[in-house]
């Protein structure tokens, strides 16, 4: 199983679109799951959730959690063994991208990897990337919970380069980002605005610069023990 992992928030129309496109584009569309995480103040999602939509997983959150701890949430709940880091404004447009994402899997006797595609966006790094249980449970858990926006999906890309088993496969997950596209600056991305000038998460980042390294030598004693 491929498990989808979404923070989604007020955006209904979004996280349609997005489990529409992924199920429509994939070879083995039972083989995939989409997991949302919906915070406890959002009520925006009452009709989906009664619409029992297939190949989508429910997560409710209780009370507030920091912004990227919301993927390790849905870790949490997703069946795996191959996870991917998505969000409700990205849109799956390539046919076969699963074929393609377990192909580079399959590829490595370890599993250890960061699997990713293009964006429309980023052109050096990879976002909406997959890693696989080997990397989850080397590491204890999907991503950083520490961002209050941003910067958890430059954590995955950086702990990559440094084991040098980063793998971009031609599959396009475009990201319909507020930066490039007018009608996507609804509230949800003010928010995120919002919380990244007043918590300034690239300082953050920097300062765990070490814990990254920590990362990188647990996945590498994995890699030479196979």
């Amino acid at each position: 199983m491929i498990s989808m992992l979404c923070p989604t928030r007020n955006r209904p129309e979004g996280l349609l679109r997005l489990v529409t496109s992924a199920l429509e584009t994939a070879t083995s569309p039972e083989e995939i799951e989409i997991v949302a995480v919906v915070d406890p103040d959002d009520s925006s999602y009452v009709q989906l959730i009664e619409a029992k939509l297939s190949q989508v997983k429910w997560v409710f959150v209780d009370e507030p959690v920091v912004f990227s701890d919301l993927w390790n949430l849905a870790w949490w709940e997703a069946s795996g063994p191959i996870y991917q880091m998505v969000a409700d404004d990205m849109v799956v447009r390539t046919p076969a991208w699963d074929t393609l994402v377990r192909e580079a899997f399959e590829a490595v006797p370890d599993r250890i990897l960061f699997v990713y595609g293009y964006d429309g966006i980023q052109e050096d790094m990879g976002t909406f990337g997959f890693v696989h249980d080997a990397w989850t449970s080397t590491v204890g858990r999907f991503c950083p919970p520490y961002f209050s926006s941003d910067w958890c999906d430059v954590w995955l890309d950086e702990v990559a380069a440094k084991l040098g088993r980063r793998h971009r496969v031609e599959a396009l997950f475009e990201h319909l980002h507020g930066n490039l596209y007018p009608e996507a600056r609804d509230q949800t991305w003010q928010e995120n605005n919002m919380r990244r000038d007043r918590d300034n998460p690239g300082e953050l980042y920097k300062q765990l610069q070490g814990e990254r390294e920590v990362e990188v030598s647990w996945l590498r004693e994995a890699m030479w023990s196979l």
